[in-house]
């Protein structure tokens, strides 16, 4: 199964469950806010296991080949998901917890492609935010898979209060660019960075209990996925980083 420009956070080998291999390849790193106003790529490590030893050369441009999927044993492998390009990701507006926001026909083509390379991941169960833009991407996922969706209103994204539906350049203007990487801060009638977290550390505790062998993909959004890799990678939300999921992309994560 090919991966373009695809990024896996953590995986099982194939022949031994409890080597885990990390992939992190070149890949292009989407705007989500005023914060971040420019496209990156994130670096290239070397993937390891203890019976894997690859580099994979590999630009964002490229296709490389990943044996998938894994014989997982134990822990619960977690499919985060951004949901597809919406109407106003590309009027470049300030979404929030705006629940009406639809996708666009590319944010469409972006989740079927997603669904289809989630076609072997063994998933039992898609967990969405009820937001517009998520819950249509996980129905597409759903779908494609042929398992339950549920619904979790925790999984929203951080609400951002007076900015929402605003142009992300013009509250770019307004605000010290350190208030959005600060975790304490919050805008006037939103949500601060570790209200967020501690909205999803609750989520994956119950998911881990109800599931602690499982799998499931979590649809969800830009900053809201950015907090759960900082909690998923056993982080505080001062270590939630800056780089933002592209629309349609996802990574895989196991708490084991």
């Amino acid at each position: 199964m090919e991966f373009p420009g695809f990024r896996i956070e953590t995986l099982p080998s194939l022949t031994r469950p409890w080597a885990v291999a990390v992939i992190e390849v070149c890949s292009p790193v989407t705007v989500a806010g005023p914060r971040r106003n420019q496209t990156g790529f994130l670096p290239l490590r070397r993937l390891r296991s203890r019976n894997l030893h690859w580099l994979c050369s590999i630009t964002a441009r490229r296709q490389f080949t990943l044996p998938y999927p894994c014989q997982v044993t134990r822990g619960l492998t977690v499919f985060l998901v951004r949901h597809g390009e919406s109407v106003w990701n590309v009027e470049g507006r300030l979404q929030g917890q705006t629940r009406h926001v639809p996708l666009t026909e590319t944010g469409r083509q972006q989740v079927d492609r997603a669904a289809a390379r989630l076609a072997a991941s063994g998933a039992q169960l898609v967990l969405s935010s009820d937001l517009e833009r998520a819950l249509e991407s996980a129905r597409i996922i759903a779908t494609g898979l042929a398992i339950p969706l549920r619904l979790e209103r925790d999984l929203r994204e951080q609400s951002l209060g007076i900015f929402e539906g605003r142009l992300a350049v013009d509250v770019q203007s307004e605000t010290e660019p350190t208030n959005w990487t600060n975790p304490q801060w919050r805008p006037t009638g939103g949500e601060s960075l570790q209200d967020v977290y501690v909205r999803l550390e609750r989520v994956f505790q119950e998911l881990q209990q109800e599931k602690p062998e499982g799998r499931v993909i979590v649809v969800t959004h830009g900053d809201t996925a950015r907090v759960a890799l900082a909690l998923l990678r056993g982080r505080g939300p001062a270590g939630v980083g800056g780089a933002v999921l592209g629309n349609g992309e996802f990574i895989v994560h196991t708490l084991v």
